[in-house]
């Protein structure tokens, strides 16, 4: 055996590759690479090892090896210990050890490096629940065999505790594959769990398969993760959508993301059939053995009794607002995020923005904004891919999928979950104004409870009833004939507009202004706004009519400033 000087073992001879390149089982080159990277230790650290046959060490290993491997009934008789210790470049320690009884033989990384761009928190993760190791078996397979490292139910042994009820799947005569599949229940498929040495190209797969994760009913994902997620090094994802049930068996395609790429890798493409019931049956095969240790991607979604429309939590943080620069480090990862969300911004119902923010807005450093349009009240519970922005890519960063869903009257809701880095926080976009314009009038009213007639442009059929004209109010009404009532008075009888109706004065501050136009970027923004608030109605903006009331106050309140509306 050769430990190196560059963090690795090997056993036909020594290797002097300084610079880390993927792993490949396929490639003929046994290695054991706890901390394979440029290493010079002429300024720091010390390259050791030791190798043990009785005492305190073999009892180690013996008790580790047990733990992490139950049911072997290991007692070591050997053990081979290489260390590199604060050595320099990465004020980094790892640790190799291999531990046999003869029989059966195991290697064991420590880790402990800080946190690295490459590797986040590191120190942290583990395949054995224990953070900081990793322990995997090595007792004398040749590699070039196939090992099923996977957990599978029968129908006959699978229990449908947390599964939908009405799912059978005892065998159909028909083999429609939605009543015959295998279970498939590993906790480390979830895209939140990291590299754990699984490898699907060494699964023996024969069939169709249906996806749970920790008894709950899951599916291949459809979004982008990150390397070193899914158990594997390379997440397998799902090339487009799910099929819809009437769309029978479909093909699709399987990709894997390395780095920043979310289909940098092709693999095999797989069948995949809708079923009732609301779940998916895949006809898993082989990936392609080039892929560097890939294994397939599962997500799964918490169904509701409860429409969330009408049970959730409000949202009101000003400092979410994707317009405002801030030099805070918000981090939604240590939110307890519990349910569905509606999002406010100083009270006013708002949403999540749908295109690119940059970074260091919605009080933190990178924000999250939403990879997608939001859905109509018809579609329902939707998933969507949340995105962060860093240097010129809008979606650098790729985080879990969320569930939206769009609601009667015109909101909004979100299940949020914890974002996987910090510093990252949920983006709104803040409730704001029609632009104001050159040319818009400016302190139309100046007159304490009066009005300004305004003629105006386009005639204005309000209710069927033609209007050339109108009076702008500085208690925050349009009306089509003088009107000074004092305050609000539901009991008066005319025809009027009253987005801010209240007492209002702009003594101290305030401005009260208004714009018409029947072309240009207000009539474009008024026809956007129509056709969110009225989705699937065509209307053709010709003519816009703004009036603002801004940061104006009540009277005789001084100094209690009002919503500004328009």
């Amino acid at each position: 055996m050769e430990v190196n000087n560059n963090g690795y073992l090997t056993f036909d001879q020594s290797w002097k590759n300084y610079t880390p390149i993927q792993f490949n089982v396929y490639s003929g080159r046994d290695i054991i690479a706890p901390l394979w990277t440029d290493i010079d230790n002429r300024a720091n650290g010390v390259i050791s090892y030791n190798q043990y046959s009785n005492g305190s060490v073999l009892s180690q290993a013996t008790r580790d090896i047990n733990q992490y491997f139950p049911g072997v009934n290991f007692n070591a008789s050997w053990v081979f210990v290489a260390t590199w210790d604060r050595v320099a470049y990465f004020n980094y320690s790892g640790t190799a050890g291999y531990a046999t009884d003869g029989t059966d033989w195991f290697t064991i990384l420590w880790s402990n490096v800080s946190d690295h761009v490459n590797f986040s928190n590191l120190s942290n993760m583990s395949n054995v629940n224990v953070s900081g190791r990793w322990a995997f078996g090595v007792n004398g397979r040749p590699r070039d065999s196939t090992t099923k490292d996977i957990t599978t139910l029968t129908p006959s042994n699978f229990s449908t505790t947390g599964a939908n009820p009405e799912t059978n799947i005892t065998t159909d005569s028909s083999f429609d594959p939605c009543y015959n599949y295998t279970a498939l229940d590993n906790y480390w498929r979830n895209t939140r769990t990291n590299y754990r040495g699984h490898d699907d190209t060494l699964v023996e797969w024969k069939g169709w398969y249906r996806l749970y994760l920790q008894g709950k009913s899951a599916q291949m994902s459809e979004w982008c993760v990150g390397y070193m997620t899914c158990g594997g090094f390379t997440p397998l994802l799902l090339r487009g959508s799910h099929p819809q049930i009437g769309d029978g068996i479909v093909t699709r395609e399987i990709i894997g993301s390395r780095d920043l790429t979310c289909s940098y890798y092709k693999s095999n493409p797989v069948q995949v059939k809708a079923c009732p019931g609301n779940y998916y049956v895949y006809k898993l095969v082989k990936p392609d053995v080039s892929i560097p240790v890939p294994s397939y991607c599962a997500v799964s979604f918490s169904n509701s009794s409860v429409d969330p429309c009408y049970s959730y939590t409000a949202l009101n943080e000003a400092w979410r607002s994707s317009t405002d620069s801030t030099t805070t480090s918000q981090c939604d990862m240590y939110v307890n995020w519990v349910g569905w969300y509606r999002l406010f911004y100083q009270g006013q119902s708002t949403k999540m923005p749908e295109t690119c923010v940059s970074p260091n807005k919605c009080g933190t450093n990178i924000a999250l904004w939403l990879n997608g349009s939001h859905p109509r009240v018809e579609d329902g519970v939707v998933v969507r891919q949340i995105c962060g922005n860093s240097g010129s890519d809008c979606c650098f960063h790729k985080f879990f999928p969320i569930q939206v869903k769009a609601c009667p009257g015109n909101y909004y809701v979100y299940e949020f979950v914890k974002p996987n880095i910090c510093n990252a926080a949920y983006c709104l976009v803040p409730y704001r104004l029609f632009p104001i314009l050159p040319g818009t009038i400016q302190q139309a009213v100046t007159v304490d409870g009066g009005s300004t007639l305004i003629q105006l442009d386009y005639p204005f059929f309000y209710f069927g009833k033609p209007h050339s004209q109108l009076y702008l109010s500085m208690n925050g009404f349009l009306s089509f004939e003088p009107l000074f009532p004092v305050g609000y008075d539901p009991s008066l009888n005319k025809d009027i507009i009253a987005p801010l109706w209240t007492k209002i004065h702009i003594y101290t501050r305030g401005n009260i202004s208004y714009s018409q136009a029947t072309s240009g970027p207000l009539v474009k923004l008024a026809a956007n706004e129509i056709s969110q608030v009225l989705p699937g109605y065509y209307i053709s903006v010709s003519w816009v009519f703004i009036s603002t009331w801004e940061k104006v106050e009540f009277e005789p309140d001084v100094g209690v400033g009002v919503s500004p509306d328009n």
